[in-house]
């Protein structure tokens, strides 16, 4: 099977996932341009923390919510128009509808605070499980 299924199978997977649980198409509808940002994520003591590859998204347009023992990421990153007549537009970068669901190390009724930081395109995500 070659990288590239399995990348797209992932993604597929994930907006299954946050579909059924989260009623994500609601908002983002069948969009096959979901972009599931790269994730890291530990437990330290009584603390999850996450961390969420985005470069330039923009901090307004991140929406964090925590059901059923996953923490859903939505966000959005738009195009740069520019206003020249250029028939040929050739862009690489990620734009889009951002997408991912991590799943928490402890049920979510026992979480007490969330706090977020984003620097240098990466959002630190800390969850505090307990009293």
């Amino acid at each position: 099977m070659r990288m590239n299924t399995l990348i797209e199978l992932k993604g597929r997977m994930e907006r299954i996932l946050a579909s059924f649980f989260m009623n994500f198409n609601e908002r983002a509808g069948d969009d096959p341009n979901i972009i599931t940002p790269s994730a890291d994520s530990f437990l330290d003591n009584n603390q999850q923390h996450i961390f969420l590859d985005l470069p330039s998204l923009n901090e307004s347009s991140i929406s964090l919510n925590i059901r059923d023992n996953s923490l859903l990421f939505q966000g959005e990153k738009m195009t740069e128009h520019t206003d020249c007549d250029d028939v040929f537009v050739h862009i690489e970068r990620n734009v889009g509808s951002y997408m991912k669901m991590i799943p928490l190390a402890k049920e979510e009724d026992e979480y007490s605070a969330l706090s977020t930081a984003y620097t240098d395109g990466v959002l630190h995500i800390v969850i505090t499980f307990g009293g």
